[in-house]
């Protein structure tokens, strides 16, 4: 009688904590939690890119034809932690991993040539940031242009010719804002 008493006991155990984790883990799609209590109607679809951005891939894309260009791709893609201790490098990896660059110029092998930054005015105030990010990617030996504007295209093609065509690019910006 006693094991029979042991075996409902657990039964029941299991059958509640079961229907506890699935009030937890998750409802199918009409309209339950995902994971947390996050609802569904919380998430919605959005561009890759801005309507400001959009022009600038338009243009990486016209005048590299023969490089891949990618948007909003995450540093941990870009650059790793190494050479720390194991502390270390999960430290600076989690600085990192949060960040993202605007567009990044390829070979055709996905090796990295450069990162462009569309810097617009949600970037004043934050120089500071944008020099940290523009230095983890310089110790990686990844260079950084970063731009306000479109840039036409042949200076784009210039300013990765040698450094001092990209400071040509920044120039012209310059010339180019009211």
């Amino acid at each position: 009688m006693g094991s029979l008493l042991f075996v409902v006991l657990l039964i029941v155990v299991v059958g509640v904590g079961v229907t506890v984790l699935k009030g937890k883990v998750g409802k199918d799609e009409g309209g339950g939690t995902i994971g947390s209590g996050i609802s569904p109607s919380n998430l919605q679809a959005k561009a890759v890119l801005t309507e400001r951005e959009q022009p600038m891939y338009w243009r990486l894309v016209e005048a590299f034809p023969e490089h891949v260009v990618l948007s909003q791709v995450s540093f941990s893609q870009l650059v790793s932690a190494k050479g720390g201790n194991r502390s270390q490098n999960l430290q600076l990896f989690r600085r990192i991993s949060q960040k993202t660059a605007d567009f990044v110029l390829c070979r055709k092998d996905f090796s990295v040539i450069a990162v462009i930054e569309l810097d617009d005015s949600s970037h004043k105030g934050k120089e500071t940031k944008d020099a940290e990010r523009d230095g983890f990617l310089k110790q990686a030996g990844i260079k950084t242009l970063r731009v306000k504007q479109p840039p036409p295209v042949e200076l784009l093609r210039q300013a990765f010719a040698s450094k001092a065509s990209a400071e040509q690019v920044v120039k012209h910006e310059a010339k180019a804002s009211p």
